[in-house]
């Protein structure tokens, strides 16, 4: 069954990957692109070949459309969630879903209401990269994992982008953190424990711009993570097992045509292993469009990436855990 979307907001994810990945995908169609400004929805519309739309909520009333993309800041997501949740759409948001447990917990028990698919584009979890290390560490042949890092985090961005401002759902932890929570969660499983996190929130900053947490998971396997913004690139998974390191340097972000390098050291030398390119845009839209084609409606990672994330910024924010400028 073909599923029939609409896109909220002309945002630059949208124009380079979503709308782009549409076009690979046989069972979607891009039916429509919405955006406040007309001119650039005329011009979004003109070159993916869809219909524009001046406002989100014209949208949402066409009777031509299935599913709904939302690339919106993320305070904005809940709100139009939904409304695409009550004009009967199904809905796949840009990460975070939201900016609190409290309003995922409400877009779920919508989302039940409904009778809808509701889903958060963690795209890089349909990597082939990230089978690849799934299928390496099921072989036995590392040995047990002993501790999982994740780090990622980028470069100064322009000053009014939307992830320096509070009111927009802007912060470290939203953004580049969720990534390290999500590839945690996947690799060693649901629940995690958090015991100790840290955001680091400038004293000219609205946003937390560095974070960092441990986690425990049920058979005592430590995750370090790091995320941030205005720092070094880093893209990285680090895997240390009884026999070996496991790295994948471009674990979150490795795009069209690009063939990521996995790195397995042992005692006995380095393997170097390139996969093939992959589409992990394109794989997570055909994951979303199974989901709704099945009538799959389980929310239960949502929730639990909530929890995790809630309880993160919660130890965090504590007073006993401030820092400021200077020595301790």
């Amino acid at each position: 069954m073909t599923i029939r979307f609409g896109i909220l907001g002309c945002a630059s994810i949208a124009r380079r990957m979503f709308a782009p990945a549409i076009a690979q995908v046989e069972e979607a169609k891009l039916v429509a692109i919405a955006s406040r400004d007309a001119s650039r929805a005329a011009q979004f519309a003109s070159e993916f070949g869809c219909a524009a739309e001046d406002d989100y909520a014209a949208l949402l009333i066409r009777s031509d459309i299935d599913a709904v993309y939302l690339p919106l800041p993320p305070a904005l997501h809940e709100t139009w969630a939904r409304k695409a949740l009550a004009a009967g759409k199904h809905v796949l948001s840009e990460k975070p879903l939201t900016t609190n447990l409290a309003a995922t917990a409400r877009l779920v028990e919508e989302a039940r209401q409904a009778d809808k698919i509701l889903g958060e584009n963690w795209m890089f979890l349909h990597h082939r990269q990230l089978q690849f290390i799934k299928d390496t560490l099921a072989s036995g042949r590392l040995g047990e994992i002993r501790l999982l890092r994740a780090s990622f985090g980028f470069p100064s961005l322009p000053p009014d982008n939307f992830r320096y401002r509070a009111g927009m759902g802007g912060g470290a932890l939203l953004d580049a953190g969720g990534y390290t929570l999500c590839i945690a969660r996947e690799l060693l499983g649901d629940p995690l424990t958090l015991l100790a996190s840290h955001l680091q929130t400038p004293p000219t900053s609205e946003v937390d711009r560095f974070g960092s947490a441990l986690l425990v998971s049920t058979d005592g396997i430590a995750a370090q993570l790091a995320f941030g913004f205005d720092s070094h690139y880093r893209c990285e998974l680090e895997i240390w097992t009884a026999n070996a390191r496991l790295t994948a340097p471009r674990i979150f972000t490795a795009p069209p045509g690009f063939a990521p390098l996995i790195r397995i050291e042992t005692g006995q030398g380095t393997e170097e292993h390139t996969i093939a390119e992959d589409n992990h845009f394109a794989n997570a839209l055909r994951s979303f469009i199974r989901r709704i084609n099945s009538h799959d409606a389980d929310f239960d990672g949502l929730l639990r990436q909530a929890k995790l994330t809630e309880a993160l910024k919660t130890h965090a924010h504590h007073t006993c855990h401030q820092t400021g400028p200077g020595p301790a």
